[in-house]
């Protein structure tokens, strides 16, 4: 390959985009929420070690909130039926693939309420860019 040829190639992935989404998930206050988040000597860890405490089966994909519960009870409106996308919260993305790919970091969810409850969530990160 060529000198142009490889910088144009390295152009090519200095702007790729990398998309994770998950699929939506039914919300379990005991399960998705972990505030004050839990601290390990490696983020790594975190996916393994809360996965494992709260003994979650699903291990594709997992979020987990940290905030408090006066912030998670306020996103869902009074009696509100409906989707609603959240402002950006304190999250951590656990997906599985040989191992965790842990991402940390505020991004706003996709929640779905009923009555006022949150019943189901998803999450999309756009990660990208030049490098």
């Amino acid at each position: 390959m060529t000198a142009k040829g490889i910088h144009v190639l390295c152009m090519l992935f200095s702007f790729a985009w990398i998309v994770l989404e998950s699929e939506a998930t039914t919300f379990d206050y005991n399960k998705n929420i972990d505030f004050p988040m839990t601290k390990t000597s490696r983020a790594v860890n975190y996916c393994d070690n809360i996965i494992r405490a709260k003994n979650i089966t699903n291990q594709k994909y997992n979020v987990f909130i940290h905030e408090p519960e006066n912030v998670i009870k306020n996103l869902c409106p009074d009696g509100y039926t409906g989707p609603v996308r959240t402002p950006e919260l304190h999250v951590t993305l656990c997906r599985y693939l040989y191992g965790y790919l842990v991402i940390t970091g505020r991004y706003p969810l996709t929640i779905y309420c009923e009555n006022g409850l949150i019943t189901e969530y998803s999450l999309t990160l756009r990660l990208g860019g030049k490098l």
